[in-house]
C-alpha cells in the first residue's frame, strides 16, 4: 500500500509504475482540503464530526458515518461535502490492513516526518562548504533513511497522526 497526498503527478506515476499496489489517500490532507471550503463558524463543528469517520471500527461503519455527516452538512457546506465524497474510498483503504497498522498508513505523516528529520540535521550545516562532495551529502541522507527505516514500526507518537 502506498499513501499519497493526492498530488496528480504522483498519482499518475503510481498508476503507471505500481499498477497493482493499493493507494491510500492521506486523511490529514483530505481534512485540510475540506476545511478550507468551510465558513469560519462551520470549521470546528464540521471537522469534529468528520473526524469521527476515520475513527470507525470498520469500513462499513466509516461509510455509514460519512453518509450521516453528508446528510447533516450538505445543505450548509455543499462544496466541503463534495470534497470529502471525492476519493472517499481511497481514504478508507487502510481498513484492508490489520488494525495495528491503520495509524501508520492512513496519513503521509511518516514521510513528512522523514523530511523534517532531514531538514533538522542538514540546516546547521553551512550552505557553502558544508558538504565537500556529493558522497558526503549522500551519506547523511542514507544515515537518516536507514535510521528511520529501522525504527518506523516502533510505537512513537511522532510517526502517527497523533503528533
Amino acid at each position: 500500500m502506498i499513501t499519497t497526498d493526492g498530488q496528480l503527478g504522483l498519482l499518475k506515476a503510481l498508476r503507471q509504475h505500481f499498477t497493482f499496489v493499493k493507494q491510500q489517500r492521506c486523511i490529514a490532507h483530505k481534512m485540510r482540503n475540506m476545511v478550507v471550503k468551510l465558513k469560519r463558524p462551520q470549521k470546528n463543528p464540521c471537522a469534529d464530526e468528520a473526524r469521527l469517520i476515520w475513527g470507525a471500527p470498520t469500513r462499513k461503519e466509516a461509510v455509514r458515518r460519512f453518509k450521516d455527516w453528508e446528510k447533516r452538512w450538505y445543505p450548509e457546506a455543499e462544496s466541503a461535502v463534495r470534497c470529502m465524497r471525492k476519493n472517499l474510498y481511497a481514504c478508507l483503504r487502510y481498513y484492508d490492513l490489520p488494525e495495528e497498522q491503520w495509524k501508520m498508513v492512513r496519513t503521509t505523516n511518516i514521510l513528512e516526518r522523514s523530511f523534517r528529520e532531514v531538514r533538522r540535521r542538514t540546516r546547521p550545516i553551512p550552505p557553502t562548504g558544508g558538504f565537500p562532495n556529493e558522497r558526503s551529502a549522500q551519506r547523511i541522507f542514507y544515515g537518516i533513511s536507514k535510521y528511520l527505516n529501522q525504527n518506523w514500526n516502533r510505537p512513537k507518537i511522532e510517526f502517527t497522526q497523533n503528533s
